[in-house]
């Protein structure tokens, strides 16, 4: 099954999820959404979501340097994507959450930014979606967006399609 790993690109985000709760406009999201044949916790596929693979590690440290620091970001601080990359796993702040979906995120000077790990399950397989949003709050949160947007797609194709392997096979 390694050969059919699917990943869907949906135009609008899932019917119900919680990440644009109190929010009644956004400058960007994006939907992918994966189909498992194993139900798990709402939690365990949040860790495994931040189990990120090594070069996105290596890619979020180059982002620190270039994009986070010298633009005064408050999207995450390279001490902790330092001690957590012996692990791999990158903590994000919890800001909503039920059984079905965790939304973290956080919100800085220049943009406010939500992801969410959601799942829907089905009789025989469960549908996992990996859901995003960004609201500007001024030019330097769209300038710095510019090159996040492209690394933001490929980084989500990883994370799925290696959840899909660890699932399917």
């Amino acid at each position: 099954m390694k050969d059919q790993v699917k990943i869907f690109k949906l135009k609008k985000l899932p019917v119900g999820t919680l990440i644009t709760k109190n929010l009644s406009n956004v400058d960007y999201h994006d939907s992918y959404m994966i189909m498992v044949e194993k139900d798990e916790s709402i939690e365990r596929i949040s860790e495994k979501i931040l189990s990120l693979p090594r070069w996105v590690i290596v890619a979020l440290r180059i982002r620190y340097y270039l994009l986070v620091k010298p633009f005064g970001l408050n999207t995450g601080k390279f001490t902790d994507i330092e001690k957590e990359s012996e692990s791999n796993f990158v903590p994000v702040p919890i800001i909503d959450k039920n059984e079905n979906e965790i939304v973290m995120g956080a919100d800085d000077k220049h943009l406010y930014y939500r992801i969410s790990a959601m799942k829907k399950k089905g009789e025989e397989i469960t549908e996992i979606y990996l859901n995003t949003i960004v609201k500007f709050h001024n030019i330097f949160g769209k300038i710095y967006f510019v090159p996040v947007r492209i690394g933001h797609k490929l980084v989500v194709r990883s994370i799925l399609k290696k959840m899909s392997y660890n699932y399917n096979s």
